[in-house]
């Protein structure tokens, strides 16, 4: 209810704006940035805001921004380069090669680190969390280069690696010499 009333609120000033010839309140022009397609369509339909135009990031598919994001990165090191082509992957399995990156919400990162959890062979929380971490750091750089508006992945949580008490081992004197004396 509390956000059908700040969207009526919002119709209202541009509603108002339209018929007074006067310009839109700043956030106003802000909200009407940060609206999904669809909304903007039908305001779009009843004549209260102008067509949006074509973005790059519509024409941007995850699979190439990925491959030329790698090509572009000279910096870094092997190991680097095989992790974050297992997050391409992953990705690219999950979405498709062909999804627009304009198209992936914050929901469908959601969706796609429950993917990562539950799938039939399912990656430990910390690999998840790192997965995460590399595919934020992925969608940053779209978003620097702008290519995408916001990055889907800014308010994910949780995307660095913990400590693992399990794998704690206590080692007693006695077995250590022996492990230094072998």
């Amino acid at each position: 209810m509390k956000a059908a009333e700040t969207i009526l609120a919002k119709i209202e000033a541009l509603l108002e704006a339209k018929l007074s010839c006067r310009s839109l309140a700043p956030e106003v022009a802000e909200w009407i940035g940060k609206i999904p397609d669809m909304l903007a369509k039908r305001l779009v339909g009843v004549g209260l805001i102008a067509p949006r135009e074509k973005r790059q990031e519509d024409a941007t598919k995850l699979g190439e921004f990925v491959d030329a994001y790698l090509l572009s990165r000279t910096d870094i090191k092997p190991r680097t380069r095989i992790n974050l082509l297992q997050v391409r992957k992953n990705l690219v399995n999950h979405f498709g090669e062909d999804r627009l990156l304009g198209d992936i919400t914050p929901g469908d990162d959601d969706e796609w680190r429950g993917w990562l959890l539950g799938r039939e062979k399912p990656l430990g929380a910390n690999t998840v969390r790192r997965h995460c971490g590399r595919a934020k750091q992925l969608f940053r750089a779209a978003m620097r280069k702008r290519l995408i508006a916001a990055n889907p992945f800014s308010d994910m949580r949780d995307c660095s690696v913990r400590a693992n008490r399990s794998r704690e081992f206590f080692l007693r004197r006695e077995d250590a010499e022996k492990v230094l004396a072998a």
